[in-house]
């Protein structure tokens, strides 16, 4: 059931920024940069308000709330680290990974591959930082490396059994998953906060 007074802010806020985005953007095709937001009640489940995106133009639109498949981004770290936490990867939330550029060796592949994360920042601390730190300050190298270890344990199938029982159906899994470029819905992605 839609809140039309929500919706309406969240609709005039949701295209404000976009907008602005765009205008301030250093990219070559602003108009492709987007999004979208659902607010959901998280006690009834309802849906109060739904914003589906911004079209590049008249009749130009695609609702990419509840459209299969966008990027999550960093809203999907959580998720990871809550499959480590629930397969025993880490003991806790205060287990400690070092904050230093660290390079990976990607599985799977006729010849060597590697994969190099870079925090959004591109500084890095050089600190032991517990996960709980890692997660508010968004830490890329951190998660990847939280990542690593729990596909190693766990899994690329049994990450994705994990995030199967919250409702998020993942085609593949892979090491930089973990920071949101593993395709899901946006609904499903909500549906697990319910």
């Amino acid at each position: 059931t839609l809140d039309s007074q929500l919706q309406k802010f969240v609709q005039e806020n949701f295209f404000e920024t976009v907008k602005g985005i765009r205008e301030k953007a250093n990219f070559p095709n602003p108009e492709l940069l987007n999004g979208s937001v659902i607010v959901v009640d998280t006690q009834t489940q309802e849906v109060l308000a739904m914003v589906g995106g911004l079209g590049k133009g008249e009749g130009d639109f695609l609702n990419r709330a509840t459209r299969k498949y966008v990027i999550p981004g960093s809203s999907f770290k959580p998720l990871v680290l809550a499959a480590a936490l629930h397969g025993n990867v880490i003991p806790s939330i205060d287990e400690k990974f070092h904050d230093i550029e660290t390079t990976f060796l990607v599985p799977g592949h006729d010849k060597e591959v590697l994969y190099t994360p870079q925090n959004f920042s591109k500084k890095w601390t050089g600190a032991h930082m517990k996960m709980y730190h890692a997660l508010v300050y968004s830490k890329n190298g951190i998660f990847v490396q939280l990542n690593e270890k729990a596909i190693t344990k766990l899994g690329d199938d049994g990450m994705k059994n994990f995030f199967g029982q919250l409702g998020i159906d993942m085609p593949a899994y892979h090491l930089s998953s973990v920071l949101g470029v593993a395709e899901t819905s946006l609904m499903d992605l909500a549906g697990v906060y319910m």
